[in-house]
């Protein structure tokens, strides 16, 4: 019974080791989510006075759009800015963007990222 147990365990262990995300998959989930969660809150990033309101309006439009566009510029911004920690099983992912250091972990192909720390 302990061999099987042993075994079950060694294949868990294994199958975490082989489906933990890299790098690459990495940066490609931080690009993702930095459009989705830079562009609406972009107004209030920028901190721009009244008077280019409509301007700020724009470029929050154009934002996804923007990022899109410039994804190897930007993916290069965000691997200069990250750092990774393999746990074999699982990795640390640590990006400082802004300000605020925003830590994924990365285990069994997914991403969590938890909430930024100022």
């Amino acid at each position: 019974m302990k061999k099987v147990i042993t075994i079950v365990i060694l294949v868990m262990f294994g199958g975490l080791a082989v489906t933990n995300p890299g790098s690459a998959a990495y940066i490609t989930f931080a690009t993702q989510t930095l459009s989705q969660e830079l562009c609406p809150r972009l107004p209030e990033i920028i901190d721009a006075p009244q008077e280019l309101g409509s301007f700020l309006s724009l470029l929050t439009e154009s934002c996804p759009t923007l990022l899109k566009n410039l994804d190897p510029q930007v993916r290069t911004f965000l691997q200069e800015r990250t750092e990774r920690r393999n746990l074999i099983i699982a990795s640390l992912y640590t990006t400082q963007l802004f300000g605020s250091r925003y830590t994924t972990l990365g285990i069994a192909r997914q991403f969590f990222l938890f909430p930024p720390q100022r």
